[in-house]
């Protein structure tokens, strides 16, 4: 099962609301394949690689298109909570913060 965390999600709405200054129609694209690539997690959870910048085998990202979507695997590997959704520009220690133990 893929969960969102609350800051993912404004995450999400930032990405879509950035966009949607252009074009709504791109906005609603955009967000829509990034939702839908990382509902496919749920399938194989392990196939992201590990952040470089935490190197932590439970949490890890995939690429769509710019962003890096960084989430974290249970440790029975069945969950995945999105933890974040960056652009890929960003500074990472500025946009991404570590979840709570």
């Amino acid at each position: 099962m893929v969960k969102w965390s609350e800051s993912s999600k404004k995450d999400l709405k930032n990405i879509y609301d950035y966009i949607a200054e252009d074009s709504v129609h791109y906005a609603k694209k955009e967000v829509s394949s990034i939702v839908k690539k990382a509902k496919s997690l749920s399938s194989f959870p392990a196939r992201g690689r590990m952040v470089p910048e935490i190197m932590d085998e439970h949490i890890r990202e995939i690429i769509i298109f710019q962003y890096r979507v960084i989430y974290s695997i249970s440790p029975d590997n069945k969950n995945v909570e999105i933890l974040a959704v960056l652009h890929g520009k960003r500074d990472f220690d500025d946009a991404f913060q570590y979840p709570e133990e």
